[in-house]
């Protein structure tokens, strides 16, 4: 009689509504499936075959239980209406969602270039002097004991020599500085005792008094004098004795 149970139970809750409704204590018709009986009260209860139910689904169950072909059938006619529903309702889907897609954001990213700086390996400006130490030799003598150095002092740069004249050499050893004055022309020599000396350096320069407020500085009785380089540090190794 009907397609589908749906159908079916549909028919019966809205007689059952329009009865508790109009307060009317009406009987529901009888509907037949495999020649058995379901009906419905007004009062809430649900009948199927002359049996009450509590339920609605209870009944329902009841009446499917004796009709094998038609609740086959039922839940092939759901199975069809549910995959028809899930396929609109998949293209709606879809459809909005094609439709409402933001555009992806491009972001460019900017080559950064890193300046390379090349070091330049600059030379240190070496220091000019007046004056220079040169042919400068150191020997033992006999006894091993004493240094023997000589040594030449020559100009190196006239504008500077030209302020300052060299007067003196100093002489250094591991015993300490040993001044020698210039000859006239600008050679010197000396004889040191320092019999552990192995080398030996040499520097041209001049001698002034030391002044304080206008005064000439003494110490222990004797002028301070300062010694003024012009020259730079010349060195040689002490020779043995021949």
């Amino acid at each position: 009689m009907f397609k589908s149970k749906s159908m079916k139970h549909k028919l019966i809750m809205s007689v059952m509504v329009a009865s508790a409704t109009l307060g009317l204590a009406l009987v529901v018709p009888t509907f037949t499936g495999s020649n058995n009986d379901v009906t419905a009260s007004a009062a809430g209860k649900y009948v199927y075959n002359g049996k009450t139910y509590k339920t609605e689904k209870a009944m329902f169950a009841a009446a499917d239980a004796d009709d094998p072909a038609s609740v086959k059938k039922t839940i092939a006619q759901d199975k069809k209406d549910d995959d028809a529903y899930n396929k609109e309702a998949n293209k709606k889907a879809t459809a909005s969602a094609t439709y409402n897609a933001p555009a992806k954001k491009t972001t460019s990213k900017k080559k950064v270039t890193k300046k390379v700086v090349k070091k330049t390996n600059k030379k240190k400006a070496t220091k000019k002097y007046a004056y220079k130490v040169s042919k400068l030799t150191s020997k033992k003598t006999k006894s091993n004991k004493y240094v023997k150095v000589t040594g030449k002092v020559s100009v190196s740069t006239k504008a500077l020599a030209a302020k300052h004249h060299a007067k003196w050499a100093r002489i250094t050893t591991y015993k300490g500085y040993k001044y020698v004055r210039l000859n006239k022309h600008n050679n010197f020599k000396a004889t040191i005792k320092a019999p552990k000396a192995k080398n030996t350096w040499a520097k041209a320069g001049y001698y002034t008094k030391n002044m304080k407020h206008g005064k000439v500085v003494k110490k222990h009785g004797k002028i301070v004098y300062t010694f003024h380089l012009l020259s730079a540090s010349k060195k040689v190794s002490v020779k043995a004795y021949k």
